[in-house]
């Protein structure tokens, strides 16, 4: 019963954030939830209270209207700490891991804080990489994997932030929480964007080969009028 009590107040507690960030951003964010707990809030209760006792963890997600990816909020029981995290792909056109950071770094050219850390994915492993954004900026190859020739296939952004004793606090924990998460959105979640393939380009030797004089449009028989038929 302790567990599930604790539970059903991270639950009470995930709607009222996301209420509180629907006034902040004035659009409707949702909590996303596996298809399974839609609808089913005691199958929801028992399933996060398992995972509670495997992982000493809270979780929760949330979805931002045009956000680049859902928000993903940790409260770690374990290490006394809060995670908000945000996923994005890195982008395909860059064949490099340097390039591909580049273009995570200068969307988070004004992101100026010290409990940001940025997590590399890497292709064919779990393993990660990781290190604070500060150090990145001064040295980008904090992220490089040695053993992993290929670059880096995603990047997730993470604010953390160690809250010692005022986990303990119901108060505390709610106030704590509900400042971390906006001031993640703030300087991260509304400034990330997905990355987009850009169009294809015209193919210069098709371009020259197409016809573009107005005079061979004029020499060309004209095409037949459409028929219309008219109900009667």
């Amino acid at each position: 019963p302790h567990v599930t009590d604790a539970v059903a107040s991270w639950h009470q507690e995930t709607r009222d954030l996301a209420l509180q960030l629907t006034g902040l951003v004035s659009s409707p964010v949702a909590i996303k939830l596996p298809r399974t707990h839609v609808g089913d809030p005691q199958r929801r209760i028992i399933d996060d209270a398992d995972a509670l006792c495997a992982a000493a963890q809270f979780r929760a997600e949330y979805t931002v209207p045009n956000a680049a990816g859902p928000i993903e909020v940790t409260a770690d029981l374990r290490g006394r700490s809060l995670i908000v995290s945000m996923k994005v792909d890195a982008p395909e056109d860059r064949v490099s891991t340097k390039a591909r950071l580049n273009w995570l770094l200068r969307q988070l050219q004004k992101s100026a804080h010290d409990d940001l850390h940025v997590v590399a994915h890497w292709p064919r492993t779990k393993a990660t990489t990781q290190a604070p954004l500060a150090e990145i900026r001064e040295h980008p190859g904090a992220l490089d994997f040695p053993a992993r020739p290929n670059p880096a296939t995603a990047f997730t952004v993470r604010m953390v932030r160690h809250v010692g004793a005022r986990f303990a606090g119901s108060r505390s924990f709610i106030r704590e929480i509900e400042d971390i998460v906006p001031a993640f959105y703030a300087q991260v979640g509304q400034r990330l964007k997905v990355w987009q393939p850009p169009p294809p380009k015209l193919n210069p030797a098709r371009q020259e080969a197409t016809p573009s004089d107005s005079s061979d449009s004029d020499s060309s028989p004209s095409a037949p009028e459409p028929e219309v038929h008219h109900s009667s």
